[in-house]
C-alpha cells in the first residue's frame, strides 16, 4: 500500500483552530472533500499529535440505510459518562443536546471531538452539531466534523444544516484539496506507472493515486477494479475475514468480527497488513469506504445473504438501543421477515423516543414491506405508526396511501376506537393537504362512530380532532365548545393528550377573540406536550403561538416562543411545524424592519422538495412580503399563493394571500379591481368574528373608500390606524416593532409625518412606499424632496447600516448575541446575521478583532461603566 502524502496547509488550519480552543475560544472545524481524498488520513495525523496533549475523542456516522439515531454521540457516550450515557440508553430527547455540550466541556483541560462521515448523519446529529456550533465559542473544545462535499448536493439534508451554521463565529470551513500533479509525480516513483496517465485517470484523488499505484500494472479502468484486482492476491481465508468485516459495518470490534463463521485472527492481520483495514482501538476499521463497498461488489448474493444471516445471529442476543437500525438491516439483508418485524418497529420506537422521526418512519417502511402475511390488526397498527411519522416529517403526502390502507384494514375488523383514530388523522392530515372539505367528513364521521359508545379516550380525541378542525376554519365559538368538552373527558380518562390538545384550540380560539387573558391555558398545553415526550402536540402548540404572534399583533409571544419552537422542531424533525414557525420568524423579521436577514433566509423555504400545498404556501409568503415591499417582481410567486389560498380554509393564511395582494395593488395603483374580493372578505371576517382580520381587511376597503362605513368588529393595531389619527396609529405600530407599518400609516400625515416616514421607508429599501410618500410631499408644495431613495450606508465609512452600527458598537462592549439580542428587542438568530454581516464588512474573522478595531477607529469609545446609547 502506498499511503497518501501529508497535506500540510489543511493540517495548519485545524491546528490553528486548535490553539484557538486551548485559549478559551472553542471552534466547529468542517472538514470538506470528495470521496478519498485524505480527510480520514488528515484526521489520524492530526488525532495522533493532538492526543499527546489532549484527550480525543471520535465518533461515526455509519452509511446504514436508516441511520443510527445519534449515532457518533452513541460511539462517544461510553467515553463521556455521566448522565449523557443515561439519556441515550433510555431514549429520551429532553436534556439530551445540553447534557452533551456538558459532558464534552467539563473540566479545564482541552478536548477534541472528532465526528466522522457527518454526510450520512442523522437528524439527531446534525442537531447536536449545530447545538454545538452555537456555543462553542466560549469553550476549550475543539469539534471536528468531515463531510464528502461531493455528495452534499443542494437536496442533502447537510447541505442545508451547512448553511446554517457556518456562519457562526465559532465555525470555521477546512477543504482538503486534490492531489497536485508534482504530488501524484512523487507517488509513483518507482511504480512504473506514467503520472501524468494516472492524473488524469483518478483527478488527483489521493485514495484513488493510492490504490492505483497498489494495484500495479496493467492499470485498472476503474478504482474500484483496482481494489477488487487487489483483493484477489489476499489468501482465501483472508478474503473470507474481509468480507465478514464488511457486512458487519466500516467498524467491528474484534469479539464480534472473530466470532463471524471462518474468521481467524492470522486473517484479520493479513487484512491489516496488506492495507484494508486498520485496527483503531477498540474496532477495525476500513481504509476507506470505497475498499468496503468494493468487497462487498464482489461477494455473490448467497454469500451476502449467509453474512447477514450470521451477523443478525450474533448481534440479537446483545439487544441494545443503539444496535436496533443494525439488527433490522442485517434482517431485512438476509429476508428474515420474522426478525424484521422485531427489530425495526423497535428501532422505530426508539428512534422516535429520541425524536429521529424520519429515521423512525424509515425503519417503519422496512416494517410493512415485511408484514404482507401479518393479521390485519398488526399491519394496521405498522401502517398506522408509519404515517403518523411520514406525516411528523412534513411528508403529508406520502402519508395517504398508508393511512388509506390502515383504515380500510380497520373497517374490515369492525373496530369503532381504530376506525375513529384513523379518521381523526385523516382530519389532521387533510387540512395539511388543503382538502378542508374532507377534513370536515373525517372529523364528523369519527365522532359518529363512537357517539352510542362511551365517552372513552378514543372519543375525547375525536371530539379535540374536531375542536382543531373547527379553530383552523375560525369557527371559534365551536371550537371552544367542544374544546371544553374533550377537556371534561380528558378529566374522566386522564389523558395527557387529549388535555394538551384541547387547551391549545381553547387558547388559541379565545384569543383569536380578544381574551388575552388564555395565554396561560396554551402555556399549560405546550408545557404538558414538552414534559411527556407529544412531539407533534408540541410543535402545533409552538406553531399556534407564533403564529399569534405575528398574525395578531402580540410581538412577545414571537419574540418568546419561536426561537424555542424552531429549536424543538429541528430536535424532533417536525418539518411541517418547523416550515410554519420559519415562515413566521421570517414574517416577523420584515415587519420588524429586518429585511437583510429574513432575505438570506427566505430561499431555503422556497427550496423545500415537493411540499403539501400548506406548506408550500407559508414557505411563498414571507418572500412575496419582502418582494413587494422592496420592489421587487414578485408577479409569479404571488399568483402562486393566491391560487394555493383558494383552496385553503384556513382566515388568518386566507387573510395573509389577500392582504399581500392589496398592497401590491396599492403600491402599484390598481386597488381598485380588489373591491369585490375584499367586500367578500370583510363579510367573511365578520361571520366568524375575528376582530383582528376584521380590522385588517376593513383597511384595504378604507383605502379605496375612505367614506365607507366601519364594522364594529375591529380590535388591534389596524383598528387603531382606522380609528386615531396617523402618528397615534404610527405609535401603536413602533410598539408592535413594526417600522414599515408605522411609516406607512404617517403617510396620511402633514409635511413633517411625511418627511419621517420617507426617512425610515428610504432606510429600509422601501422603494415603492418611498415613491409614495415622495409624491405626496411635492403634492404639498414641499421642497428639498430627494428624487430617488439613496443607500442609508452611504455616510457609514465601513458601509455598515445604522442596525450593524449598533450591533458593533455593542459587540465591541464584549456583549454576547444573547445579550444583544436582549438589548435590541431581536431573536439571537438575527442578531447572529447581523454579526456576520458585521465582521465581513469589517474585514475581520472573530469578535474580538472587531472590538480592537472599533477601538483603534475611535467608534464606540465608552468610559467605565457609560451604557452604549441605543438609537
Amino acid at each position: 500500500m502506498v499511503d497518501t502524502l501529508p497535506r500540510p496547509d489543511p493540517l495548519a488550519a485545524v491546528g490553528e483552530a486548535l490553539e484557538s480552543a486551548s485559549a478559551g475560544a472553542g471552534r466547529l472545524v468542517l472538514l470538506a472533500g470528495e470521496a478519498g481524498s485524505g480527510k480520514s488520513t488528515l484526521i489520524r495525523q492530526f488525532a495522533d499529535t493532538a492526543a499527546r496533549r489532549h484527550e480525543v475523542l471520535v465518533g461515526y456516522c455509519e452509511p446504514l440505510s436508516t441511520p443510527r439515531p445519534g449515532g457518533p454521540l452513541l460511539d462517544l457516550a461510553p467515553r463521556l459518562g455521566g448522565e449523557l450515557a443515561h439519556l441515550l440508553r433510555e431514549g429520551r430527547r429532553d436534556h439530551l443536546l445540553d447534557a452533551a455540550l456538558a459532558a464534552m466541556t467539563a473540566g479545564d483541560a482541552t478536548r477534541v471531538v472528532v465526528f466522522e462521515d457527518i454526510h450520512w448523519a442523522d437528524a439527531l446529529t446534525l442537531d447536536l452539531l449545530g447545538f454545538l456550533a452555537r456555543r462553542i465559542d466560549g469553550h476549550r473544545l475543539l469539534v471536528l466534523a468531515s463531510y464528502r462535499d461531493d455528495e452534499v448536493d443542494p437536496q442533502h439534508a447537510t447541505r442545508a444544516w451547512l448553511g446554517d451554521v457556518t456562519a457562526y463565529p465559532g465555525v470555521r470551513h477546512v477543504s482538503v484539496p486534490a492531489l497536485t500533479v508534482g504530488e501524484v509525480t512523487r507517488l509513483a516513483e518507482g511504480s512504473g506507472l506514467d503520472p501524468a496517465s494516472l492524473m488524469a485517470q483518478t483527478d488527483g484523488n489521493a485514495f484513488f493515486v493510492s490504490e492505483m499505484i497498489a494495484a500495479g500494472t496493467p492499470l485498472p479502468g476503474r478504482v474500484r477494479d483496482a481494489v477488487i484486482a487487489r483483493l484477489q492476491r489476499l489468501p482465501e481465508p483472508a478474503r473470507r475475514a474481509l468480507a465478514a468485516a464488511a457486512v458487519l459495518g466500516p467498524r467491528a470490534e474484534p469479539q464480534t468480527l472473530l466470532a463471524m463463521p471462518e474468521v481467524r485472527a492470522t486473517s484479520l492481520d493479513e487484512c491489516v497488513s496488506g492495507g484494508f483495514l486498520r485496527f483503531d482501538p477498540p474496532a477495525f476499521e476500513f481504509r476507506h469506504e470505497i475498499v468496503r463497498e468494493a468487497v462487498l461488489a464482489s461477494l455473490g448474493p448467497a454469500a451476502l445473504r449467509s453474512l447477514h444471516a450470521a451477523a443478525l445471529s450474533l448481534l440479537a442476543a446483545r439487544a441494545e438501543p443503539d444496535l436496533l437500525p443494525r439488527l433490522a438491516e442485517h434482517a431485512e439483508r438476509c429476508g428474515d421477515r420474522a426478525a424484521v418485524l422485531r427489530f425495526a418497529p423497535e428501532a422505530a420506537e426508539h428512534a422516535s423516543r429520541l425524536g429521529a422521526h424520519r429515521e423512525a418512519a424509515g425503519q417503519l417502511a422496512r416494517a410493512v414491506a415485511a408484514a404482507d402475511l401479518e393479521p390485519a390488526a398488526r399491519r394496521a397498527d405498522l401502517l398506522e405508526r408509519w404515517a403518523t411519522e411520514l406525516w411528523l416529517t412534513g411528508r403529508h403526502q406520502a402519508a395517504v396511501a398508508p393511512r388509506t390502507e390502515a383504515l380500510e384494514l380497520r373497517r374490515s375488523l369492525g373496530d369503532p376506537a381504530g376506525i375513529a383514530s384513523g379518521l381523526t388523522m385523516f382530519a389532521r392530515l387533510y387540512l395539511d393537504l388543503a382538502r378542508p372539505a374532507e377534513a370536515a367528513a373525517a372529523a364528523d364521521e369519527a365522532v359518529r362512530v363512537l357517539a352510542d359508545g362511551p365517552q372513552d379516550a378514543a372519543y375525547g380525541r375525536a371530539i379535540a380532532a374536531l375542536a382543531g378542525l373547527e379553530l383552523v376554519m375560525a369557527r371559534y365559538p365551536t371550537a371552544i365548545e367542544y374544546a371544553e368538552l374533550a377537556l371534561r373527558v380528558a378529566d374522566e380518562v386522564d389523558s395527557t393528550w387529549i388535555r394538551s390538545h384541547a387547551l391549545g384550540t381553547l387558547a388559541y380560539a379565545r384569543m383569536a377573540e380578544g381574551d388575552l387573558d388564555a395565554l396561560p391555558l396554551a402555556e399549560q398545553g405546550l408545557q404538558l406536550a414538552v414534559s411527556n415526550g407529544l412531539h407533534d402536540l408540541a410543535g402545533r402548540a409552538y406553531q399556534n403561538l407564533s403564529c399569534l404572534g405575528v398574525d395578531y399583533g402580540l410581538p412577545e409571544l414571537a419574540e418568546r416562543f419561536q426561537p424555542d419552537g424552531l429549536a424543538y422542531c429541528r430536535a424532533h424533525d417536525l418539518e411541517g411545524n418547523g416550515i410554519c414557525l420559519e415562515s413566521d420568524r421570517l414574517l416577523y423579521l420584515i415587519d420588524a424592519g429586518e429585511w437583510e436577514a429574513a432575505a438570506s433566509d427566505a430561499p431555503a423555504l422556497l427550496a423545500l422538495v415537493d411540499p403539501s400545498p400548506i406548506l408550500r404556501f407559508v414557505a411563498l409568503v414571507p418572500t412575496v412580503r419582502l418582494l413587494i415591499r422592496t420592489g421587487q417582481p414578485h408577479a409569479d410567486l404571488l399568483a402562486e399563493a393566491t391560487r394555493i389560498a383558494a383552496t385553503l380554509s384556513d382566515p388568518p393564511r386566507l387573510t395573509q394571500a389577500l392582504a399581500a395582494r392589496a398592497e401590491s395593488a396599492w403600491l402599484s395603483g390598481t386597488l381598485s379591481a380588489m373591491r369585490a374580493d375584499l367586500e367578500r372578505a370583510l363579510d367573511d371576517a365578520v361571520a366568524t368574528g375575528d376582530r383582528w382580520i376584521v380590522a385588517e381587511v376593513a383597511y384595504w376597503l378604507h383605502r379605496l373608500d375612505p367614506d365607507r362605513p366601519l364594522p364594529e368588529q375591529m380590535d388591534g393595531a389596524w383598528a387603531v390606524e382606522l380609528l386615531r389619527p396617523p402618528r397615534e396609529a404610527a405609535e401603536t405600530w413602533r410598539r408592535l416593532r413594526r417600522p414599515y407599518a408605522a411609516a406607512v400609516a404617517l403617510l396620511a400625515g402633514d409635511e413633517a409625518d411625511l418627511r419621517e416616514a420617507l426617512s425610515v421607508l428610504t432606510e429600509l429599501g422601501a422603494v415603492p412606499a418611498a415613491r409614495i410618500a415622495r409624491a405626496r410631499l411635492r403634492e404639498l408644495g414641499a421642497t428639498g424632496v430627494e428624487r430617488g431613495p439613496r443607500p442609508a450606508t452611504a455616510a457609514n465609512p465601513w458601509g455598515l447600516t445604522a442596525r450593524e452600527d449598533e450591533v458593533w458598537g455593542l459587540l465591541a462592549q464584549g456583549l454576547t448575541n444573547a445579550e444583544i439580542a436582549g438589548r435590541l428587542v431581536l431573536s439571537e438568530r438575527t442578531v447572529h446575521h447581523h454579526v456576520s454581516s458585521v465582521l465581513g464588512k469589517l474585514g475581520v474573522r472573530t469578535r474580538t478583532e472587531a472590538a480592537a478595531l472599533a477601538a483603534q477607529a475611535g467608534q464606540h469609545q465608552l468610559q467605565p461603566g457609560q451604557q452604549m446609547p441605543i438609537r
